[in-house]
C-alpha cells in the first residue's frame, strides 16, 4: 500500500511541473474583438487603431466573425498584437 501511495504522489508532482514547465502554443482567442471596417473590409485591433486609417463605416466584432466574412488585418500592428504566444500547459488548459 505505501509503494502506491508513494508511487501516485510522485506521478501528481511529476505532473505538476510538467504542466507548469512544457510551453504549449496558445492561439488568439475567437472572441478577442476586433473593429471592423466595412468600407475598407479590413479589421484592426484596439490598441491598433489610432495608427489605422479608417473611414467612419466601423464597426465591432470578433476576431471570428472577421476572418468569416474574409476581411483583411489592416497592418502588420495588428497581426502582431493578434499572434499567438507560447504559454505553460496549465496556463492554455485553464485559461481557455
Amino acid at each position: 500500500m505505501k509503494k502506491v501511495m508513494i508511487g501516485a504522489i510522485i506521478f501528481f508532482l511529476a505532473f505538476i511541473v510538467f504542466g507548469f514547465t512544457v510551453p504549449l502554443i496558445s492561439e488568439t482567442s475567437n472572441d478577442e474583438r476586433v473593429i471592423l471596417d466595412h468600407t475598407l473590409l479590413a479589421y484592426s485591433a484596439p490598441m491598433c487603431f489610432d495608427q489605422a486609417d479608417f473611414t467612419n463605416n466601423i464597426d465591432e466584432g470578433t476576431i471570428r466573425l472577421a476572418q468569416d466574412i474574409g476581411y483583411e488585418a489592416e497592418s502588420s500592428c495588428t497581426l502582431e498584437n493578434m499572434s499567438t504566444e507560447k504559454k505553460p500547459l496549465f496556463i492554455v488548459w485553464f485559461t481557455a
